[in-house]
Order: C-alpha cells, then sequence, then structure tokens
C-alpha cells in the first residue's frame, strides 16, 4: 500500500498541470513532422530530467510533486542521457547477439533495469550504475520492494506499448504514456525511501528524523528548565546579572 502512494504521486496537479503543456508540444511536434524532432527532443528531455527529479524527492521523502523550474532543464542534468545509453548498450548487446543467447542477455538486462535507474537517481555516476556489486546490494537492499518494481516495469512497458493499439486521440495516448513514465520513476524513488533502513539511505524527511528534532527541542527546553531552577536559587541581588548574561549570549547567537 505504501508504493502505490508513491505510483500515484503523478496523479496530484501539480504533475498533471506539467504533462498538460508537454503533451500540447508533443503534439505539435508530431504534426510537424521532422522540422518538428528538435523540439520533440527538446520536450522529452524536459520530461526524463522532471522524473529524475521526482525519483529524487520521492526518495527524500517529499510528498508534493515539484513545480518544473529551469534549474531541473539545465544541460547539466545528464542522467536521462546515461539511462538512455544504458539502455540503448545492454538491449543493443542482446540484438546483436541474437538467438537464445541474445534473449537470455536481455531478459537479464530488464531484471537490472530497475536498479540502474535507482543508482543513477541517488548517485547520479553511470559507473555505478554499470557496477555488478552496486547493482546488487541495491537489488538485496530492496528485498521483495524490488520484485513489485520490476513487476511496475514490465507492467508499464506494455501498457505504453497497448496505448498504440488503441482507438483514442493521439494526445491522450501521449499524456497517458507520460504519467505512466513519471509514475514508475516516483515509484522507484519511493521504494529506496520505504527501504531506506536497509539500504543505509537518509532521506530529508522521515519519521526517524522527525524524531530525533523532537528529541533536541525536548533536550533544549529541559536545559532551559535545569537553568531557570538554578537561577530561581540565586540570590536576587544576583540576578540581574546572570539574566544580563544570558541575554548577551542569546543576542549574539542570533547574530552570528
Amino acid at each position: 500500500m505504501a508504493l502505490l502512494r508513491h505510483a500515484l504521486r503523478p496523479a496530484q496537479p501539480t504533475a498533471r498541470l506539467l504533462i498538460a503543456p508537454l503533451t500540447l508540444l508533443l503534439s505539435i511536434a508530431s504534426l510537424a513532422g521532422l522540422p518538428g524532432l528538435p523540439l520533440k527532443v527538446i520536450v522529452l528531455s524536459w520530461l526524463f530530467k522532471y522524473a529524475y527529479v521526482l525519483l529524487d524527492l520521492s526518495s527524500e521523502g517529499v510528498v508534493e510533486p515539484p513545480v518544473l523550474s529551469a534549474e531541473m532543464v539545465n544541460p547539466v542534468e545528464q542522467r536521462p542521457l546515461m539511462q538512455l545509453a544504458i539502455c540503448g548498450a545492454g538491449f543493443g548487446l542482446a540484438w546483436w547477439i541474437g538467438g537464445v543467447p541474445g534473449y537470455a542477455l536481455g531478459a537479464a538486462f530488464l531484471v537490472l533495469l530497475p536498479a540502474t535507474a535507482a543508482v543513477l537517481g541517488v548517485t547520479g555516476s553511470a559507473i555505478e550504475a554499470l557496477n555488478p556489486l552496486t547493482l546488487a546490494r541495491v537489488m538485496r537492499g530492496l528485498g521483495s520492494a524490488y520484485l513489485v518494481l520490476l513487476a511496475a516495469t514490465i507492467a508499464f512497458a506494455a501498457a505504453i506499448y497497448g496505448l498504440e493499439h488503441l482507438p483514442v486521440w493521439g494526445v491522450v495516448k501521449t499524456a497517458a504514456a507520460q504519467w505512466l513514465l513519471l509514475s514508475l520513476f516516483s515509484l522507484v524513488g519511493g521504494a529506496i525511501y520505504e527501504r531506506r533502513e536497509a539500504l543505509g539511505h537518509e532521506p530529508q524527511v522521515s519519521p526517524e528524523r522527525a524524531a530525533e528534532r523532537e528529541e533536541r527541542e525536548r533536550v533544549r527546553r529541559s536545559e532551559v528548565h535545569d537553568s531557570d531552577d538554578v537561577i530561581s536559587g540565586v540570590d536576587c541581588r544576583t540576578r540581574p546579572v546572570i539574566a544580563s548574561c544570558r541575554t548577551t549570549d542569546q543576542d549574539f547567537v542570533t547574530r552570528h
């Protein structure tokens, strides 16, 4: 049930409002034919970069999908290209080998595909995403959640392929395919978040961090209370001096 919540995150208004203009731009690019190819490449790059941002925030425990910004689509973000290169190399090699060995290699790479996306999302390193030891650690850390990711990857890919054969408008197919893609990336990030202890991942937002903040606040209040008890036992003539020192210390901390 927890993973389902992550998969449905793109259904929130912020993500839906992003899908609408991207669908319009992709439709215009498709109608333009070859001259629209550069526009299609740009829009798809925005979509995949946003997908990785969604993966990041999901893994950090952030519930609300972000609004697409200029920082998200900057050229420095190369994880989508890395993922494309990894997929092209893996499946391309399987196609080149062909036959039973090729099918076996393609199936093995398909099993590793969610792990490569997870490693790229967390580390941003294509080398780590191709490291068998790193991939094995991630798969082991995700446990049963990895089976869910694998099933979702296959199901979503089949759904996107099946959309092409449905008698519906092209804009509907484009919008649905984008939603499925964002849902899959959000699910990968959500799996990382839900299995954070096994993976050694420390997200920005989690019950553990909330408990730590509450404990620090409790200790701070206790220290303040103890200092007040000490001051209450001091001779009345010395209290103004102590209070003045405390005020001075607090002002110093506030300024620095």
